[in-house]
């Protein structure tokens, strides 16, 4: 990713989103990825799969269920943020058509504020931070469609 994936040229309209996981070919994957950097990094205070508001901190932070990777998609894709009246925790599912609907970005994402270096505070994981890398993971992951695979 060049600095934050966006490249624009003054000589023309035209902009690049370039992906880190397109590097390799490959779409940024729930399963081996992004839910892995979850349970390394969240189900420590986000268990179970509740999903009710406030989240809180601490054991109260389990009302905010990443326990699962069902857990953590049903209760974040669509999902209204608690902490936010203008943006959901990630862009809603997929349409029927497999589609992803036009808010499928990270600037759609309360959940993308929430984890990215600069965004909104409390930053989580709570006490540390994650790395560029995956970071970058998870944005390309929301801005992909935010897919279950």
């Amino acid at each position: 990713r060049a600095s934050d994936g966006l490249q624009s040229s003054a000589e023309s309209s035209v902009t690049v989103k370039l992906y880190a996981s397109l590097h390799n070919q490959t779409n940024s994957q729930t399963s081996n990825t992004v839910y892995s950097i979850i349970q390394s990094s969240c189900i420590g205070c986000h268990s179970g799969s509740n999903n009710s508001c406030p989240i809180g901190s601490g054991s109260s932070a389990s009302n905010y269920g990443m326990g699962t990777k069902t857990a953590f998609l049903t209760n974040s894709r669509g999902r209204t943020s608690c902490g936010s009246s203008t943006k959901n925790r990630l862009p809603g599912n997929q349409t029927s058509s497999g589609a992803t609907p036009s808010t499928s970005n990270s600037t759609n994402s309360y959940f993308w504020d929430r984890v990215r270096s600069g965004g909104t505070t409390p930053q989580m994981p709570s006490g540390s931070s994650l790395s560029t890398t995956q970071q970058n993971l998870i944005q390309d992951w929301i801005d992909q469609g935010v897919q279950d695979n």
